[in-house]
């Protein structure tokens, strides 16, 4: 079968048979599919141009250079060592533990935006070169999202601060420059008692910098420290302390709850949080697993991972949330004697259907009553403090044991917005004469309003320590190289309170410090490293013969057991609902004078990791956008607005005027324009700088969030975009299989009966008899539980060295992952479902790209892969257009050779690095196979399940993706692969793949089906 085949026109269609049949319901990808388009023929030119075998790469090492991620830094630079030692030195004797080849797991934690993360680092020979999540950690849980992933590659990248700054020039060297600077601090610090002197941080989970800090303001009592961080949760402590009493943190069991309510709330989405609440959700969407699956609503205005996985999405502007939480709660009051009869006063005064689906709020109201005690409503950190108030005081009347409420892991964690903005009014009034900003970068990220960049102009002196040259370090009048965290000793705290250890699995590569190390060179008389600053903080007045074997399991294990807090007590006091929701009206809609204006968190989070290419590249997860952000628009706006893809309009409120390119994406709220935040960086890296539009100037800091009153004008140009939807398309095929819990109850059998189950002359897990005594590797992925995240996706390109390879080629169609995440909707534009489906390379035990290769460099192994031999590969293509899947990927370019010998330090050097010419495709990750068939030999035995975890596995936050043994009975794969609910995609063509799906499952209202 050939690629040309399948593409004649109507080019996105994909309709699985089955499903159309049954429903009637057509499953496309993008609008386009919606009507017949020449768009594949332009495809067709771009991706086979004439005399193509003639062509010269326009990549030249400058170009080169210029688009990769780290692939430039100082030789010599790197060395690997995670003990404390100040010099370096050749082995003279290598430690016993340290074996050339074999890597070493080191447990370690980071934090992000006020949120802790747990991972286990596998290392070569001192090199960090694998990110995975801390199985222990109780946030981590095994899992590690996309953004955890990729912070390998920051720890390599060139344009990381290698030296101090003064006034923008550099100045060196580097320990001298940093010691002299604190030094001079110190004596400031001292002739006045810290009068006229402020610290600045990100919000910082670490009990040791919490010390620090204290420790600061006691010896320098008039010094002053403020906090900001650009997506903070300021409203959920305003609004919980409100009505609670103090400043707490909800958090739902999802193992209880059996209907959830986010009310602009993406939790399996952006942020650290959506680690553990992905997990403990995805495991209440699998039939065979619990007795039923749970429920989701989601009101929301721009389509996120959340919405797309709810079974009720209910499309809203944000501004008109909290009037919808209103009137649902004027429902539960009115209707179904919430509050018994005391509803807080206000909340019977809001008509219960203004402007709002009087169906959806009635049924949504019922529903919950209907699982009192096992519900949970949660609500986006951008909504208003009011909200939150209103809903913690809904949740302690219907969610019972489901929301559970913890003390933020430090105080500083409540008010930054509060706390910048005192900072700025005291720089102007002339309170704070030198500033020392501890990470971060507010002169690019704080709200508009506040005009930090003008307030710091103003002042006499200003200190910067961070990781990256950023736009707050040249704006300061020094700048001190920051320790990557994986070259750092400190700690972390998660949400739950559980502290984890942070232990550097190599040697500062630049000399860099960190917070706590500089704070010591101010307060300590003899300052101390991270190491002893740390070991002293948790020895405290113990002796050394006690500490120390606790010390070393903390290090080993990497977590201080028992240290979780408590989940409180709460009451709500009804005069204080009363007084947060006063005032509360319901807004104005959105309308086409005045839209309203939705910043979204993006997959470089704040912009802080806007010069990891492998972010900057992995299609996002929605919009599949690499490499830009877009004013993204609902198709009744762009209809109405005369707007079409990639055309730039400005945006505007008051003087402030940005210009972005449109997307049109299904599912938005009308009058709504999203578009994601950190992009438009001018001061970051190579990667980078001038990428994308910079949104931070339409940011306010009471609504930081969403911005209504905000004016569209279209221009004339356009901008075009990288998106990866229209690319490796199978229109016409047996893909996606889904159903309602109701009907899958009824018949187990329904997917079978949709087309595509496996030929009853050959299961997968009975290979050819001479394979017998082997290993039969296989995959089983559940659509049910996936949410799109991508984590995958980056999981598989750091552990198999996979190029990034431009915007540019990404346009073109040759993107590198060897793991896609196919998005598909159903249903019309303007308010479509969403199912999300991942596509490696199927391993077809009778694979067509094995039949056409001329040099047999793609062959079928003795357990079951179908394997590449790169030095063997003469670039035919044949085997790309003779798979079905369209998962195999042509290295069109070399992107390796002149990369620098600390590039590649970072590449696995289990996994061949590969050339231009050749096909690449997954591997199962054919080296982990290696190493534990390796181990099981020596101590001859088999490979025990769960032994071999392939790298998108051990990533994925919902446990979607299941690798195991075909012949192990007791294997996992095997036990799913015998689920009703498992299919194999075009298992009618007796391909026989060796991955296979489990289809969706929905649980609706049943009142709410149309």
């Amino acid at each position: 079968m050939s690629l040309l085949s399948n593409h004649d026109h109507d080019h996105e269609m994909a309709v699985p048979a089955s499903g159309e049949a049954r429903t009637g319901r057509r499953y496309w990808r993008s609008l386009d599919e919606l009507s017949d388009t020449p768009q594949f023929r332009e495809f067709l030119e771009r991706e086979f141009p004439s005399h193509a075998s003639e062509m010269i790469s326009p990549f030249t090492r400058r170009a080169f250079l210029n688009l990769m991620g780290a692939s430039v830094a100082l030789a010599g630079a790197l060395t690997g060592c995670r003990r404390p030692e100040q010099r370096i030195l050749p082995y003279a004797r290598r430690p016993e533990d340290l074996v050339p080849g074999v890597p070493q797991r080191y447990a370690t934690s980071v934090e992000r935006g006020g949120n802790a993360i747990g991972i286990l680092a596998t290392c070569f020979e001192g090199r960090p070169v694998k990110l995975e999540g801390h199985p222990q950690h109780p946030v981590s849980q095994g899992a590690l999202d996309m953004i955890g992933q990729a912070l390998v590659l920051e720890l390599y990248d060139p344009d990381r601060s290698i030296r101090p700054l003064e006034k923008g020039l550099p100045v060196a060297p580097v320990a001298e420059v940093i010691k002299r600077q604190a030094a001079a601090l110190a004596a400031r610090l001292r002739a006045a008692d810290g009068e006229g002197v402020a610290f600045l941080s990100g919000l910082a989970t670490s009990p040791l910098l919490a010390s620090q800090r204290g420790r600061l303001l006691e010896r320098f009592p008039r010094a002053s420290w403020h906090v900001w961080e650009p997506l903070n949760e300021d409203h959920v402590y305003a609004g919980t302390s409100s009505v609670l009493g103090r400043p707490l943190r909800p958090a739902v069991d999802f193992s209880r709850a059996d209907l959830v309510l986010a009310l602009d709330a993406d939790f399996l989405g952006r942020g650290v949080g959506a680690l553990a609440d992905t997990r403990a959700f995805s495991a209440r969407r699998r039939t065979e697993d619990s007795q039923s699956l749970n429920r989701l609503y989601a009101v929301e205005g721009a389509m996120t991972l959340t919405g797309m996985m709810a079974d009720h999405r209910l499309r809203l502007a944000p501004s008109q949330v909290e009037a919808f939480t209103l009137a649902l709660a004027a429902e539960l009051a009115s209707e179904h004697g919430l509050w018994a009869g005391q509803a807080p006063a206000g909340v019977l005064a809001i008509h219960r259907a203004h402007r709002f689906d009087a169906r959806w709020i009635a049924a949504l109201a019922r529903d919950l009553m209907a699982h009192r005690g096992r519900c949970a409503i949660m609500v986006g950190q951008g909504q208003p403090a009011s909200l939150h108030a209103l809903a913690a005081a809904l949740n302690v009347e219907l969610a019972g044991p489901c929301v559970q409420y913890r003390p933020p892991v430090d105080a500083s964690h409540v008010g930054a917005g509060d706390s910048l903005a005192a900072l700025v009014e005291s720089m102007r009034a002339g309170r704070v004469r030198e500033l020392v900003i501890l990470g971060g970068n507010p002169v690019f990220d704080a709200p508009a309003d506040l005009d930090f960049s003008g307030a710091l102009a103003g002042i006499e002196a200003s200190f910067h320590l961070g990781l990256e040259v950023n736009e707050t370090a040249l704006a300061c009048d020094f700048h001190l190289p920051e320790a990557h965290p994986l070259e750092s000793w400190g700690d972390t705290r998660a949400a739950d309170g559980t502290i984890a250890l942070q232990q550097p699995l190599i040697e500062p590569l630049y000399g860099g410090t960190t917070a706590a190390e500089l704070i010591s060179m101010v307060i300590d008389d003899t300052p101390r490293s991270g190491y002893e600053l740390l070991r002293a903080h948790y020895r405290g007045a113990r002796e050394e013969a006690a500490f120390e074997p606790d010390w070393a399991e903390w290090l080993r294990e990497g977590i201080i057991p028992e240290s979780a807090f408590e989940p409180e007590a709460v009451q709500v006091d009804p005069a204080a609902v009363a007084a947060a929701i006063t005032g509360v009206s319901s807004p104005a809609p959105p309308s086409r004078t005045k839209l309203e204006l939705v910043f979204l968190p993006s997959k470089i989070h704040d912009g802080r990791h806007a010069n990891n290419g492998w972010l900057q590249e992995v299609p996002d997860p929605v919009t599949k956008l690499a490499w830009d952000n877009a004013a993204l628009v609902s198709p009744e706006t762009a209809r109405a607005l005369g707007l079409d893809n990639e055309r730039v309009v400005r945006l505007s409120a008051g003087e402030v005027m940005v210009e972005l390119p449109v997307w049109i994406q299904p599912g938005m709220a009308d009058w709504v324009v999203a578009a994601p935040l950190g992009y438009g960086r001018r001061e970051v890296g190579r990667i980078g700088n001038q990428v994308g539009t910079d949104l931070y100037p339409l940011r306010r800091s009471d609504t930081p969030l969403f911005r209504s009153g905000v004016a569209l004008s279209v221009g004339r140009d356009s901008r075009p975009l990288a998106c990866t939807q229209d690319h490796w398309s199978m229109e016409d095929r047996d893909l996606v299989r889904e159903a309602s819990a109701e009907d899958y109850q009824k018949d187990p059998h329904l997917f079978e009966h949709m087309g595509g189950h496996i030929p009853e002359h050959g299961p997968l897990w009975q290979p050819p008899l001479d394979y017998a005594e082997r290993p039969q590797w296989g995959m089983a992925i559940d659509l049910s539980t996936c949410t799109g995240c991508q984590a995958c996706v980056v999981a598989c390109q750091a552990e198999n060295n996979i190029p990034i390879v431009g915007s540019e080629q990404v346009r073109n169609g040759r993107e590198m992952h060897w793991l896609r995440v196919d998005r598909y909707y159903v249903g019309e534009p303007e308010s479509p479902q969403a199912v999300v489906q991942p596509m490696p390379c199927q391993h077809c035990e009778t694979a067509p790209c094995e039949q056409v290769c001329p040099v047999a460099a793609t062959t079928h192994s003795p357990d079951g892969m179908n394997e590449m031999t790169y030095n063997r590969c003469i670039g035919t293509r044949y085997c790309a257009n003779n798979c079905p899947f369209k998962v195999r990927r042509f290295n069109f370019f070399d992107y390796t050779s002149e990369a620098s010998d600390i590039e590649k330090m970072r590449h696995r050097p289990d996994v061949t690095v590969r050339m231009r010419g050749v096909m690449e495709k997954c591997s199962f990750c054919i080296q982990r196979i290696s190493r534990a068939g390796i181990a099981a030999r020596k101590q001859g035995r088999p490979i025990a399940e769960g032994e071999m975890v392939t790298a998108c596995q051990q990533g994925c936050p919902a446990d979607a993706i299941v690798f195991g043994d075909l012949l192990d009975p007791e294997s996992r794969v095997r036990q799913l692969k015998q689920w009703p609910r498992h299919y194999g995609l075009l298992a009618s063509r007796n391909l026989r793949p060796r991955v296979t799906y489990l289809g969706r499952l929905r649980n609706p209202n049943p009142e709410l089906v149309s």
